[in-house]
């Protein structure tokens, strides 16, 4: 009886230290939360993670070399870069025979008092003064112009923002080039010189076609005046108006020619003539 007793205790302890066992190893298995959700709740929870997963790549890859400039054209950052450069931004149109320039409104510290519209031919970074003046603008919106007599060759144009203290604030400049054109006669234009008590006075015959200047052309360099290879004294743009009054001839000989514009810019070139002024 007693070795019965004795055997039932052993395995009775045996019982409780495998139980003991069982209990220490689930206290010891971490818990997940997720155990708790059903099937519908855990797919919810994936498609959260696939959609923020995408966002985090897209970003990624929209701003991991620089961010939205990189997706800017050259042109496009040239342009950015010139806007803080040059407060006035000039843009130009060319034609056939003309320039277009249009600009934006001044908008600087200084009180305004003009535009200035200037052209070069030899400098690309031209300023005002120094330039050949085209116009001079004294409305602050009128920010156009279109010089319809533009040099043949390449030419740079700024616009300058002067104030009354003679503050200036320059564009960015712009360039155009215009084939070089060969005169191309399809009329006799003789041209008369005469002097007078008030200067000299230049008569020429009328030119009968497609018209759209005269350039009276004026030096004392070469009896072989021509536009645009010298500078013209006057322009005149009635085709009716065929006479001119030099004011202020130089001493010695001075050398005349008009030179005929068309609309197309072809032109051609009249007699030449001289006189002696003493």
């Amino acid at each position: 009886m007693l070795s019965l007793l004795g055997d039932l205790m052993k395995k009775a302890l045996l019982i409780v230290l495998m139980l003991s066992i069982l209990i220490t190893a689930c206290s010891t298995e971490e818990y997940d939360p997720f155990d708790e959700l059903t099937t519908d709740e855990l797919e919810e929870n994936q498609d959260i993670n696939d959609s923020e997963n995408v966002e985090e790549e897209f970003d990624e890859e929209l701003y991991e070399e620089g961010g939205p400039l990189d997706e800017l054209t050259y042109e496009e950052d040239q342009q950015m870069k010139d806007s803080l450069k040059y407060p006035i931004q000039l843009s130009l149109e060319k034609t056939d025979s003309s320039v277009k320039l249009t600009w934006t409104v001044y908008e600087g510290d200084h009180e305004f008092a003009s535009y200035k519209v200037s052209r070069s031919v030899t400098d690309a970074n031209p300023t005002y003064p120094g330039q050949s003046l085209r116009k001079t603008i004294t409305d602050i919106n009128e920010t156009s112009y279109e010089d319809v007599l533009p040099e043949e060759g390449i030419s740079y144009y700024v616009i300058s923002a002067i104030s009354p203290l003679n503050e200036k604030t320059h564009s960015n400049p712009v360039k155009v080039e215009f084939p070089n054109l060969k005169e191309t006669p399809d009329q006799e234009i003789s041209l008369t010189v005469v002097k007078t008590e008030d200067g000299v006075q230049l008569n020429w015959d009328k030119y009968n076609g497609d018209f759209l200047f005269y350039k009276v052309v004026w030096t004392t360099d070469h009896p072989f005046p021509k536009y645009p290879d010298d500078s013209a004294k006057a322009t005149i743009a009635y085709v009716n108006q065929t006479e001119y009054l030099h004011l202020t001839p130089d001493p010695g000989v001075n050398y005349y020619a008009v030179t005929i514009v068309r609309p197309d810019k072809s032109r051609f070139t009249s007699s030449r003539a001289e006189i002696i002024i003493e």
